[in-house]
């Protein structure tokens, strides 16, 4: 491995960032541990999202979520990603599938060219620890702004307050300081979902 690349992949993990090539990514987010913590379908079903729904999918990844989204009937998913390797990985995964309801966005800070109050539910599955702390508010306030009246917000990330595998616990985001964030954007708690230790859930909803 060249050195550079050694830094970045460095620096990107100090930061809680998964980093590597293409494969090695995908090997670690649908890694068969980590799916059957989150189980997917089960979790959308919890936080009320699918059918019908126009979906946004922050730091989509290797397309875990937004894809189980896209398999529903009458949806469409916009999957963000900062990495457009990822990105390419989901458009050729999108036409192995068949599907033509994803589109691909490639952003690592917020404004999204999304409309504001056009959009169902936002995902944002152990992706909130890789923002700057600086940053976290105009990202939640970015969420609030592109959600419908009533629309939902499922947050999974990893507990601050906790050794269990994941990023460094120095980038965590507390489950306090998440509801924090959210909640002054005008966001509510929703619902809670259940990980175990390992991870924490939560549903926001935008009032209506």
């Amino acid at each position: 491995m060249e050195p550079e690349v050694e830094d970045r992949d460095r620096h990107e993990e100090e930061h809680g960032r998964i980093s590597g090539t293409v494969p090695q990514i995908v090997s670690k987010l649908e890694d068969p541990h980590r799916l059957d913590l989150l189980k997917p379908a089960q979790t959308l079903a919890q936080a009320e999202i699918g059918r019908g729904m126009n979906v946004v999918d922050i730091g989509a990844g290797s397309g875990v979520f937004a894809f189980e989204v896209a398999n529903m009937p009458d949806t469409s998913v916009v999957a963000i990603d900062a990495k457009t390797d990822m990105l390419d990985y989901l458009s050729a995964k999108a036409r192995e599938q068949g599907l033509e309801n994803i589109k691909l966005l490639h952003a690592s800070s917020v404004p999204y060219p999304i409309g504001s109050s056009s959009i169902d539910a936002v995902l944002m599955v152990h992706v909130l620890h890789e923002f700057n702390p600086e940053d976290r508010e105009a990202v939640a306030a970015e969420i609030e702004r592109i959600l419908k009246p009533g629309g939902k917000f499922l947050l999974i990330d990893f507990p601050a307050d906790s050794e269990v595998s994941g990023p460094p616990v120095n980038v965590r985001v507390s489950r306090d300081e998440a509801d924090r964030l959210f909640t002054e954007t005008g966001l509510v708690v929703h619902k809670q979902l259940e990980f175990g230790s390992d991870f924490y859930g939560v549903v926001y909803q935008k009032r209506s």
